[in-house]
């Protein structure tokens, strides 16, 4: 009789670690990827948000976490959701910001950007990330304002912060995990 209990009770270890090790843990990490991002360890100017909007395109950004930005959804469910943080008038009227995927843009005067002329280039400071989050280079155009790279890194800082107070906090906390596999999977390529 006791060699049955064992025999009964072996399987249904076996089917809740699996469950637990290859279903829940991975759904808890995906879907709680903001929170964990926002919350790990990083150096300055290093944004692990945007390596989550970057990789986590399936897990929309929620409005609520970034209040006072718009975020606009490109892309559709099959391809996965391409998200877009804008900001008008931060520090003068009619000017943006403008997150993407791999890189910010600000332009101090959107309304007069066409947007559609190959010039645009020319009038607008970018900051490409690396896909951990980390600034990999700063592009300043012509007529530029000095202060324009320090209202850039001040605001995203901002939504930083942003996102990591307005996310609520997983049932069941797995920060140390995330670090773990976040580390392993950016410290290796380079």
């Amino acid at each position: 009789m006791k060699e049955l209990k064992i025999f009964l009770i072996s399987p249904a270890f076996f089917f809740l670690f699996v469950i637990t090790h290859f279903i829940l843990i991975p759904l808890n990490l995906h879907y709680n990827a903001y929170y964990y991002a926002t919350h790990m360890p990083h150096k300055r100017n290093q944004y692990p948000f945007i390596a989550v909007i970057n990789v986590r395109s399936d897990v929309p950004i929620a409005r609520k976490y970034v209040p006072g930005y718009k975020i606009k959804y490109f892309g559709d469910v099959r391809e996965g959701f391409n998200p877009q943080i804008q900001r008008k008038s931060i520090a003068q009227d009619n000017d943006l910001l403008n997150i993407l995927q791999t890189d910010a843009e600000y332009y101090p005067n959107a309304s007069n950007a066409n947007f559609d002329n190959e010039n645009i280039e020319d009038y607008k400071f970018t900051i490409d990330f690396e896909s951990d989050g980390k600034i990999d280079k700063i592009e300043r155009g012509k007529g530029m304002p000095n202060s324009a790279e320090k209202l850039i890194l001040s605001e995203l800082d901002h939504i930083q912060s942003e996102i990591k107070h307005n996310v609520p906090e997983p049932s069941i906390n797995l920060q140390w995990l995330w670090n773990m596999k976040f580390e392993k999977r950016y410290s290796n390529q380079y």
